[in-house]
């Protein structure tokens, strides 16, 4: 019994801390984003978290802004785009 509460405490606190590292990646990328107070037409930079490799997305998304960088071992590509285009970048990785 001992172990097994030994295990379930480990896990707990193991939870704890990715979602307070998943909250402090949160707050930093709002708070170094100053294109949340954009306007609808002007031009804004959107990290687009995709499944499997960003090659398969390089394409699709290029038709809706410009593909700025990547960080590939997050498998996730940053697209220099509208607010207007931003909801059909997310529609289109989510399928």
């Amino acid at each position: 019994m001992s172990r097994e509460k030994a295990l379930r405490a480990v896990g707990r606190a193991a939870l704890a801390a990715c979602i307070a590292a998943m909250m402090v990646v949160t707050v930093l990328l709002w708070a170094a984003a100053p294109e949340s107070q954009a306007l609808p037409s002007e031009p804004i930079r959107v990290m687009v978290k995709v499944e499997g490799s960003v090659e398969d997305y390089r394409e699709p998304l290029s038709k809706y802004g410009e593909i700025v960088g990547e960080i590939p071992e997050l498998s996730v590509l940053v697209v220099r785009t509208t607010r207007e285009h931003a909801g059909k970048l997310k529609s289109l990785v989510r399928g």
